[in-house]
């Protein structure tokens, strides 16, 4: 592959450049929406500001396209094109280091529809209806289902989006025939991230397959009978996980629509059986009115049996190992300090050699109160009740996400109102309500049995008979002494 240091037909611009045209932009923006819209600038958001820009395509400069090693970049404004004085603006970005993608700003535009959404993306392959990127040269798309054995994506990519509906989605185009300009039969979705604004509702298949990265996909929606002026099948996948993967396998998602194994494809079995064309791969942002952002790749492949295809950083396909190993069991989990109300637990360390501690979990009775960072090894429980026991739990957490086992410790709270005897409250060291540590050191030892006859006829214990019936007959006295030696 040949890396293009400038692309194609595009012009060179400075971090400064870029920046008057994003002023421009939100001029165009505050005569049309409002000055009150709150629109941020382009070029403002963030991921892309540290990088030394080697070229732009903003839609106010009429380019909306444009090819750059792999992939051509499209900006895709179709949607709202049609408003007479649009409040859109897409600029397509290429930066120094080999990394591209695009920015937009959208206010409310005259289309208002569900289904209208801008698609700045990224093509590699072959594009329905026309046009390619530079890896169609490679012979590796269009290509033919059954002769696919292997099909998979690596993406590395940063996201700064604002609120409101907008989505990162992969798709593929197939058709019976592999002639470019292709008329596409199927479209297939995968919406990889979201916003929790762009909902389609309850799933057609919850976890409908989960592929050999890891990834696990719900068959989200599907229009397997084309109208309303479509002309092609359309299959949307969804990822509940937030975030970008590193590695889809797409090969898995063929198999699940031809094999259709839970029926939701299409009526008497999948819809594919291994003559279509697979056109090309494209990663954009879809995104819809009162939203804006920055999409930066810093590497999008593709490989299609043993040909790759890259755009990023580097021009390679890389596999990222699967994390499946949990994190080392938080050690010695102990409690430092009970109050009546309040408690503070310890634990040591866990470990994770391969992508590292990120977190601890700490559950009350099985339930997750908390989690606090790793480099946290105590934390302090508020909001217990008074004279009771908790089972409380501390658990690691990796950076894939795995969950270590759960170590757990009982922690007695101090009982109410009860007197201090030589200046320590006892406590109930297993829940039960009775409390045989009278020195207050965590364990029921001869110290405890000495101080109790001490003061088995003081007020302190009197007056507290629930307390220190350790024989259950009403009563504080001898018996009770006995009865707390022989648990020594």
């Amino acid at each position: 592959m040949t890396r293009h240091t400038r692309p194609d037909g595009l012009d060179g611009g400075s971090n400064d450049a870029r920046a008057r045209a994003g002023a421009r932009s939100r001029r165009a923006f505050l005569r049309t929406i409002g000055a009150g819209a709150g629109v941020a600038v382009l070029g403002g958001f963030g991921t892309a500001a540290a990088r030394e820009v080697d070229g732009d395509r903003c839609l106010s400069d009429g380019a909306g396209e444009t090819r750059f090693g792999d992939v051509t970049l499209y900006a895709n404004d179709w949607s709202t094109s049609q408003c007479p004085d649009p409040p859109v603006e897409i600029c397509l970005s290429t930066y120094s280091d080999g990394s591209f993608g695009w920015e937009w700003e959208r206010g409310v535009t005259c289309v208002n529809g569900d289904d209208l959404p801008n698609y700045p993306e990224a093509l590699m392959g072959t594009k329905m209806g026309g046009g390619s990127s530079g890896w169609s040269d490679q012979g590796a798309l269009p290509q033919r289902v059954a002769d696919i054995d292997r099909f998979d994506v690596e993406l590395d990519v940063e996201m700064d989006l604002s609120d409101g509906e907008w989505n990162f989605a992969l798709e593929c185009w197939m058709d019976p025939n592999p002639g470019i300009p292709y008329p596409a039969t199927d479209e297939i979705m995968v919406v990889i991230d979201d916003s929790a604004a762009h909902d389609k509702g309850e799933n057609e298949v919850t976890a409908a397959f989960e592929d050999d990265y890891g990834n696990v996909y719900d068959y989200w929606e599907n229009d397997i009978e084309p109208g309303d002026g479509d002309t092609w099948n359309f299959h949307i996948f969804h990822l509940p996980e937030p975030g970008v993967p590193p590695n889809l396998d797409l090969r898995s998602l063929l198999d699940y629509l031809q094999e259709d194994p839970d029926g939701a494809v299409a009526e008497g079995g999948g819809v594919y059986d291994g003559s279509k064309y697979v056109g090309g791969v494209e990663i954009g942002n879809e995104n819809w009115d009162e939203t804006h952002g920055e999409t930066v790749v810093n590497q999008f492949s593709v490989r299609v049996n043993d040909t790759v295809g890259a755009a990023g950083v580097r021009d390679d396909f890389t596999v990222h190992e699967i994390d499946d190993t949990a994190p080392t069991t938080p050690g010695s989990v102990t409690v430092d300090d009970r109050q009546d109300r309040s408690a503070t637990v310890s634990w040591d360390a866990s470990s994770d050699a391969d992508s590292g501690v990120a977190e601890y979990a700490i559950t009350v009775e099985g339930s997750e109160i908390e989690r606090v960072g790793a480099e946290t090894t105590a934390t302090t429980i508020s909001d217990l009740s008074a004279d009771k026991s908790y089972e409380v739990g501390v658990t690691a957490i990796d950076g894939s996400g795995n969950r270590s086992e759960t170590a757990t410790v009982t922690v007695p709270t101090a009982g109410p109102g009860l007197d201090p005897i030589e200046g320590t409250v006892p406590q109930d060291l297993d829940g039960d309500g009775l409390h045989r540590d009278i020195n207050g050191n965590d364990v029921v030892d001869f110290p405890d049995v000495n101080r109790f006859f001490q003061h088995t006829d003081s007020a302190a214990v009197q007056d507290h008979v629930d307390a220190y019936d350790f024989t259950g007959d009403g009563v504080v006295d001898p018996q009770d002494v006995l009865a707390l030696f022989e648990l020594v």
